[in-house]
């Protein structure tokens, strides 16, 4: 194709044209799109600022939403918890009626192993009530340390048809501490038979006691207590009952009985006074059953011993002090049986007898009243029965008042059965008392009744020599009626003193029981309470991540992972922060659920309280990632965006500037158009 030519003004309009053209199209594509940077050739540094911000931005988007779940997570927990919160305070409200209906009843626990019974007397607080042995317990070599106020019962204490439950303690070779039972203040033992074993015991300690009563008082009530030994006896070695100490008293009631067994020589004392400030009160109505056998036992060792009610003693022991060196006032009836050989059975006391006296002493080399002082109120009947050695009444310079108004009936076995075997043991004889001898299983040889202040008359004179010969043996009549006057209100004074202590009624209620029981097996409500609390920690999950089961989550912060948060998960299961105590046996249990359920909420308060830190620390975070996207987009947008309005005015701009183009173009035209037009 030939060349064309054009006029320089025609090219000069053709290129304006063809440039107007081109900015056209860039406006136009700003227009569209609405950015002066389109591409790197646009603008290469605001092109590449502006992408990386924005890609910041989409990063930062993403992780927005994952903190949005984040805080889900958090909510779903923390709804967990406030739920959680109010089942725990229907188990407690559960807990509360149940504890109610118990301690209505006046029981605090009943036990039936060694474990239940300890953990019940360290449970046990003031006014809770009595402990129940429902069962035998053997506490082996275990040390039993009772609380003030303590009560311990049988079961039969409540349900009279119920066999009475043995407590019982066995105390072997190098034991380092013997005793069984530690009492506090005002104790009650009672409907318990209370078994005490010593066996091969060595010279690792020298005192062992079945219970030890370090200056309370203890009260025994329907109590059987057996001490048994089957042990060689080390020397100095004392195997007691009750170690009573320190001005201890001890109070008895019902029938209580006092028995002591061995099979090898030993010291044994059912009742060990360490001394004379120590008491013993036999309440009115009320038996004291001693028993004994084999050699070297103590019935009542010192003490002052005060029996308002009827006491009786059997013993086979011999080489036996049965009362020792204290002082016994025996108010109502006495029994005594003593049927083997070497007993003192009185030695260097202080006796008095105010009721009825039945004392029987079979075999041989026995001292009825050895030493000391004893005097009879009552009546007395003694008899002496002798096979090899003799048996003394009275011996070893003691003295026997026999007040105005007592009866004192002796009877002799055999004729060689002293009545005393020296000349310092006295008998005192006063106006209007009665002493009357036996001797030789035949009828009554004398029964002497002294009316005058010398010595005793009666209508034989042969009588008075067989009688008042015997061993050199002084009778007077000395003491008049204001003597056991005096004595009865030295009684009287001593017992208002020490203070006697009317036993509780006895339950006897086997409702109680039944109340008991029903109430604790209602505590099946407490556990299903608690199952239904594991239940909704379990489904407090979110998206397969459930904080208050130990689950951990980590929350990102920024696209370079740098910053961020770990939302430490806690397991709040109800083993886990110590709702463990469910099977309630006793009250002490409910006690401790008490203590659990507050312990557990303070718990989920403070994991509550570290959730609502996470989600404001993660809220915030929220809240300034979302600004900052803007922040970050607004400033690509500052690189990148065009102003339309600006970009409004070029195209107009360049619509008239191309539509003058066109008309310079068409001027430019008019000269070869006019040559055109010769032709």
């Amino acid at each position: 194709m030939s060349e064309i030519s054009l006029t320089a003004s025609m090219r000069s309009n053709l290129l304006s044209l063809q440039q107007i053209a081109k900015l056209q199209d860039s406006t136009q594509l700003r227009l569209s799109t609405g950015l002066k940077v389109n591409s790197a050739i646009d603008n290469p540094s605001s092109y590449y600022t502006a992408s990386s911000l924005n890609n910041r931005a989409e990063d930062l988007s993403a992780l927005l939403d994952s903190m949005g779940q984040s805080v889900q997570t958090i909510k779903a927990a923390t709804e967990g918890i406030e739920k959680a919160e109010d089942l725990l305070e229907l188990a407690k409200a559960t807990a509360t009626d149940i504890s109610e209906k118990i301690s209505s009843e006046n029981i605090f626990a009943i036990v039936s192993t060694k474990t239940e019974l300890l953990n019940a007397v360290d449970k046990w607080e003031s006014g809770n009530g009595l402990i129940v042995l429902a069962e035998d317990i053997n506490m082996g070599s275990t040390k039993l340390e009772l609380k003030d106020n303590q009560k311990l019962v049988g079961l039969n204490y409540i349900d009279g048809s119920q066999k009475r439950a043995e407590l019982s303690w066995t105390f072997a070779a190098g034991s380092a501490d013997g005793r069984g039972m530690i009492t506090a203040e005002d104790n009650l033992l009672s409907d318990i038979k209370i078994t005490y074993n010593s066996e091969n015991i060595d010279d690792k300690n020298t005192t062992f006691n079945a219970i030890y009563n370090d200056g309370h008082k203890l009260n025994l009530h329907n109590v059987d207590l057996t001490v048994n030994h089957t042990a060689t006896w080390e020397t100095g070695q004392i195997i007691s009952g009750i170690e009573n100490v320190n001005s201890g008293l001890i109070h008895m009631s019902g029938k209580v009985t006092l028995n002591s067994t061995s099979t090898r020589a030993c010291n044994r004392y059912l009742i060990n006074h360490q001394d004379k400030t120590c008491q013993l009160v036999l309440e009115e109505d009320s038996l004291l059953d001693i028993k004994s056998s084999q050699i070297g036992s103590r019935a009542i060792y010192s003490g002052t011993n005060i029996f308002l009610g009827e006491v009786t003693v059997a013993s086979n022991s011999g080489n036996s002090f049965l009362f020792n060196v204290g002082n016994f006032s025996f108010y109502n009836k006495f029994s005594l049986k003593q049927s083997v050989t070497s007993t003192s059975i009185f030695y260097n006391c202080e006796t008095s007898f105010y009721g009825e006296t039945n004392i029987e002493v079979l075999n041989y080399n026995h001292w009825l009243f050895n030493g000391g002082t004893s005097n009879i109120y009552g009546k007395l009947t003694v008899y002496l029965d002798k096979s090899v050695n003799t048996n003394r009444f009275v011996s070893d310079n003691h003295t026997m008042n026999i007040q105005s108004g007592a009866e004192v009936l002796l009877s002799m076995g055999q004729n060689n059965a002293w009545i005393s075997d020296q000349s310092t043991n006295q008998i005192n004889i006063s106006a209007g008392a009665k002493f009357g001898v036996k001797k030789d299983n035949s009828g009554i040889d004398k029964l002497y009744q002294a009316d005058k202040d010398t010595n005793i008359t009666t209508s034989s004179a042969e009588q008075v020599d067989d009688f008042v010969g015997v061993d050199g043996l002084s009778v007077t009549g000395t003491f008049p009626q204001s003597a056991y006057d005096a004595a009865m209100a030295d009684l009287t004074a001593e017992i208002a003193k020490i203070g006697t202590r009317s036993h509780e009624s006895t339950l006897n209620d086997k409702d109680k029981i039944s109340n008991y029981q029903t109430s604790l097996t209602q505590g099946q409500k407490y556990t299903d309470i608690i199952k239904q609390y594991d239940d909704l920690i379990k489904d407090s999950a979110y998206k397969g991540v459930n904080l208050l089961q130990g689950d951990d989550l980590k929350v990102i912060f920024n696209e370079n992972r740098s910053s961020t948060v770990d939302v430490l998960g806690q397991d709040i299961r109800s083993d886990e922060i110590g709702l463990i105590t469910t099977d309630w046996k006793s009250l002490a249990d409910i006690k401790q659920s008490f203590d659990e359920l507050t312990n557990a909420k303070n718990t989920l308060r403070s994991a509550s309280t570290k959730l609502g830190n996470y989600y404001s620390i993660i809220t915030e975070r929220e809240t300034f990632t979302d600004n900052l996207i803007n922040v970050l987009e607004e400033g690509a947008d500052k690189l990148t965006l065009a102003d339309m309005n600006e970009e409004s005015a070029n195209m107009l701009s360049l619509q008239t500037q191309q539509q003058l183009a066109i008309n310079s173009l068409s001027l430019a035209s008019q000269a070869s158009q006019a040559v055109l037009r010769l032709f």
